[in-house]
């Protein structure tokens, strides 16, 4: 794993860097050579509250918001806001892609191929492509987690 220089440049972490006052107009060389401009997305804010909330038909008991997506404007990955009743689960599943997730409330357990791993707020958690998983809501209130997930197939 690669470390990070005590110094880096400037855009070393962050890609561009823009003093505050600057454009949010993007210049750079178009491929015929030219200068080539783009507008640059504009970011949002809202609570996932804001966002309405799925009832999948083969997930009773769970809701799924899904905060940011191809519909805002993100083209690589997706970001959800699940909400699990107590008693409900996530069916056991596998994808060909990664997911990852970090508990916002509530208890519950992580059903996998390794074992049943309990959970708690603050808890992150990585699952890898094909590897079978069920989200579990073992405690007494709403069990909330964020799951990211790529758009599309590379």
């Amino acid at each position: 794993m690669g470390t990070v220089p005590p110094n880096p440049p400037p855009g070393a972490l962050f890609g561009t860097s823009y003093s505050p006052n600057e454009s949010k107009t993007k210049r750079g060389q178009s491929p015929s050579g030219g200068t080539a401009t783009t507008e640059v997305a504009t970011m949002e804010i809202f609570r996932p509250e804001d966002v309405p909330a799925e009832q999948p038909a083969n997930m009773p008991g769970v809701k799924i918001r899904w905060v940011i997506d191809k519909k805002r404007g993100a083209e690589n990955f997706a970001m959800r806001v699940f909400e699990v009743d107590p008693g409900a689960a996530t069916p056991l599943h596998d994808h060909w892609y990664e997911q990852e997730m970090y508990i916002l409330e509530g208890r519950g357990v992580m059903v996998g191929d390794k074992g049943d791993n309990p959970v708690e707020p603050g808890n992150v958690l990585w699952v890898a492509p094909h590897e079978r998983h069920q989200m579990k809501n073992t405690g007494k209130t709403t069990l909330r987690f964020i799951c990211c997930v790529p758009q599309k197939k590379p």
